[in-house]
């Protein structure tokens, strides 16, 4: 070496940031961000269909542990008359 060059490791490598590399990782950067903002959207949705097929199922629930209840009680009121 005379003196003049450089020993920093980035400067002998020339892996300075170059303008068209940094807009290439900014580009995919954001086509990342829309991945996974499409995805998060997607997950959202999933939930809350889900949620709504969850409710649905314990309206169900209760509807028909009501009907099983009446017969219950029909059942013991048709037993102590004909016991």
């Amino acid at each position: 070496m005379d003196g003049t060059e450089s020993t920093s490791p980035t400067a002998a490598a020339g892996t300075a940031p170059r303008p068209a590399a940094a807009a290439g990782q900014v580009a995919k950067l954001r086509e990342a961000n829309a991945k996974y903002k499409n995805l998060l959207k997607m997950a959202k949705e999933r939930i809350q269909e889900q949620e709504g097929v969850l409710e649905e199922r314990r309206c169900e629930y209760i509807s028909l542990w009501v009907i099983v209840e009446s017969i219950h009680i029909l059942w013991d009121f048709c037993v102590v008359l004909f016991v």
